[in-house]
């Protein structure tokens, strides 16, 4: 038996056993590198909720009904609580764009960000607060707005709160 050649084929071995493991390092390394990432965006976002959420008082829902019902009635004060409430869903929508391009969330964003664009645009106060302020968010997150915008009237969250009072209001219910 030739140990010369034995021992060329265990040294080759042992280095395609050192190069697959770092392979596998560099991957892992990698893999925790992009979930950091994702983690520090989650709480660099969190963090501008909390901001935002605090600018909105107990009786916000009074203000979000002026919103929706006459909103040029809003005073100053309500139109600053209307915009943390806009920047909370918007800090929320970009969170989730930024998940999906990272790989964290698999399901497109345009579906879940598209049915709260509803909820959150469905007044003629949030949807000129967008027309000044669109050009402010990543382009991506923009067209996503952009199109479901083209798909809701301006009062629909006012339209939808008629059709459940009137349900309400039925003799059938």
């Amino acid at each position: 038996m030739d140990w010369n050649r034995l021992n060329g084929w265990i040294q080759l071995g042992a280095n395609i056993g050192i190069v697959a493991g770092l392979v596998l390092v560099w991957m892992q390394i990698n893999q925790n590198s992009e979930l950091a990432r994702a983690s520090l965006f989650s709480e660099h976002q969190n963090g501008w909720m909390e901001i935002d959420q605090s600018l909105q008082s107990e009786n916000f829902a009074q203000v979000l009904q002026k919103a929706i019902e006459e909103p040029e009635n809003l005073s100053t004060s309500e139109m600053l609580e209307m915009r943390g409430y806009i920047y909370a869903h918007m800090d929320q929508f970009a969170r989730t764009l930024v998940l999906y391009q990272l790989g964290v969330f698999k399901n497109d964003p345009t579906e879940t960000i598209g049915e709260a664009v509803a909820d959150v645009f469905g007044n003629r106060y949030s949807q000129v607060w967008w027309t000044e302020n669109r050009a402010n968010w990543n382009p991506e997150l923009v067209k996503i707005i952009d199109d479901r915008l083209l798909e809701i009237a301006s009062d629909s969250e006012l339209q939808n709160l008629n059709r459940i009072r009137a349900r309400i209001n039925s003799p059938s219910n």
